[in-house]
């Protein structure tokens, strides 16, 4: 009788295992709510919204990311997100992040971000998500153009 118990519990995670991988990654959309958090000389904290949409006809739960983000191949920052957030199924979602800013990188390059009317997005990085309580690991990235306007408010 343990056998056999053993047995369905090992085809039940191989399934659920299965069934989790071939879940497809969210969709970018865009960017929203782009605004600097806190300003300080040698760090300052940007705040932005990232929106994507859930290919999936169910629904996900991100537990964490960690992404390094980066405009026109410049260091802009890196970001950790440790808290849980829903994501509904076939919809789009946001979420929000904190960037620490690298002064250093930002002052030195302000100039010619100011000048173009586009920029190149750039996130690499690990998020940890899934169905409720199998998550999985999977690595981001992402490069795409922006409005430079968004991050010159």
């Amino acid at each position: 009788m343990n056998k056999l118990r053993a047995y369905a519990l090992l085809l039940f995670i191989a399934f659920t295992l299965v069934r989790c991988s071939q879940s497809l990654q969210p969709e970018w959309v865009g960017l929203n709510d782009v605004e600097i958090y806190s300003i300080g000389s040698s760090e300052s904290v940007l705040s932005m919204k990232i929106e994507c949409f859930n290919p999936n006809q169910f629904p996900l739960v991100l537990k964490s990311a960690n992404l390094d983000i980066s405009l026109d191949n410049h260091y802009l920052g890196h970001t950790n997100i440790d808290s849980l957030i829903h994501i509904p199924a076939l919809d789009t979602f946001a979420i929000p992040v904190k960037v620490q800013l690298d002064m250093k990188n930002i002052v030195n390059n302000a100039l010619s971000l100011a000048l173009q009317d586009s920029v190149i997005l750039k996130l690499d990085g690990e998020v940890k998500a899934g169905r409720t309580a199998l998550q999985i690991s999977r690595k981001v990235h992402y490069e795409g153009k922006q409005p430079s306007g968004l991050f010159l408010k």
